[in-house]
C-alpha cells in the first residue's frame, strides 16, 4: 500500500529537519573559519556597502524606466543580455457572481472549465 499523504508528510519534515541542523552545523563550521578576519570582512564589507547600494538605486530606478517604456511600446523588448517580456492584461471573472449568474442561466456552464487540482508545501 502507497504511503499517505499524512505520512509522507512526517517523512518531509523529517528530512527538514535533517536538513536545517547540517545547514546550521555547516554555518557554525564557517564562523569558525571566519574568525581571524572577521573584523577585516565587516571592516571591508562597511566599505563597499555605500557603492553596492547606490549601484542597486540605479538598476532598480533603471528597470522601472524598462518597464514603463515596454508599457508605451506594447511589446516586447530585446537587449544583449535581458528581455522586458510584455504580456497583455489578464482576464480575470468575480467567479462567485458568476456561480450565481449561472444558477439562473445553466447554458454559461458550458464556457466553464475547471482546472486541475495542485498542492503546495507550506510551513505550518
Amino acid at each position: 500500500m502507497a504511503d499517505t499523504a499524512k505520512e509522507l508528510l512526517e517523512r518531509y519534515s523529517k528530512l527538514q529537519d535533517q536538513f536545517e541542523a547540517h545547514r546550521l552545523s555547516i554555518e557554525a563550521r564557517r564562523a569558525e573559519i571566519r574568525k581571524p578576519v572577521k573584523d577585516d570582512l565587516l571592516a571591508f564589507e562597511a566599505e563597499i556597502e555605500p557603492e553596492l547600494s547606490v549601484m542597486q538605486h540605479e538598476i532598480n530606478v533603471c528597470a522601472e524606466q524598462v518597464k514603463q517604456a515596454t508599457l508605451l511600446e506594447g511589446k516586447t523588448a530585446n537587449g544583449g543580455h535581458y528581455q522586458a517580456v510584455w504580456s497583455k492584461g489578464r482576464v480575470a471573472w468575480v467567479t462567485d457572481k458568476l456561480d450565481g449568474y449561472a444558477v439562473a442561466h445553466p447554458e454559461i456552464k458550458a464556457f466553464r472549465n475547471v482546472g486541475n487540482p495542485s498542492v503546495s508545501i507550506k510551513s505550518t
